[in-house]
């Protein structure tokens, strides 16, 4: 299983008086089941929105230095996710990328500059 965090900024909050940055937190999760695979084989996943609540999180900058971030708890609808993502919901793992069976279109640009030429030209003149 390999989880991927994108943030996304959310405006700016006060709390007890000193500024803050809001973010909001996109996880992108790729699972890499066995055939025949369900989602009740990814127990981490049934139960998401408590792991999110019992985890820690720290923003690492470009410069190197770390911030504590903190989780809006109140955001997270644990009943709601348990309703959507079920133990027997299939899994189907991503596919494989072969390029060599991709089908290029193209066309041959040079008609493409000499009428550009040709015409853009005129008008221009």
């Amino acid at each position: 299983m390999e989880i991927v965090f994108t943030t996304l900024p959310a405006g700016r909050t006060d709390i007890e008086g000193i500024p803050h940055l809001r973010l909001s937190v996109f996880a992108s999760v790729k699972l890499n089941p066995a055939n025949g695979a369900t989602l009740g084989k990814f127990p981490d996943l049934l139960d998401w929105p408590q792991k999110m609540v019992a985890g820690e999180f720290v923003f690492r900058w470009s410069n190197g230095t770390e911030t504590e971030a903190q989780l809006v708890k109140n955001s997270l609808d644990p009943d709601l996710y348990r309703q959507i993502f079920r133990p027997e919901i299939r899994v189907k793992g991503p596919e494989k990328d072969t390029p060599d069976i991709k089908r290029i279109v193209s066309f041959p640009a040079v008609h493409v500059k000499e009428f550009m030429l040709k015409n853009y030209g005129r008008v221009a003149v």
